[in-house]
């Protein structure tokens, strides 16, 4: 069985640069960058680092603060629509059991 999220499976999701997910994710919430900051509890220097990719793995903890910021803006991405965010950082979402992974209808 194949997975796949947005048209590509885990694989290709998980070669993907973190720097552009994380870029594509932030546009999309529409949080000004000084309220990722606020929103996530982290520097915006980091944050800056990991978009344009000086920072290229970061932590669990890091991923989970920056999807917990993004999910505050006035469009939050879907939970689904985060899943790329961790498989980009090498890391599977805790908040999804692969048992039970289906792409929404």
């Amino acid at each position: 069985m194949t997975i796949t999220f947005d048209g590509r499976n885990m694989q290709e999701h998980s070669r993907e640069s973190f720097a552009p997910v994380l870029t594509r994710l932030n546009k999309k919430s529409g949080l000004k960058p000084t309220e990722l900051v606020k929103a996530s509890l982290l520097q915006r220097e980091y944050i800056w680092r990991l978009e344009v990719g000086e920072k290229t793995h970061p932590t669990r903890r890091t991923v989970e603060r920056l999807s917990h910021g993004l999910m505050t803006g006035p469009t939050p991405p879907t939970l689904w629509e985060l899943v790329p965010l961790y498989l980009s950082a090498g890391l599977f979402p805790n908040f999804m059991d692969i048992r039970d992974l289906k792409e929404p209808e």
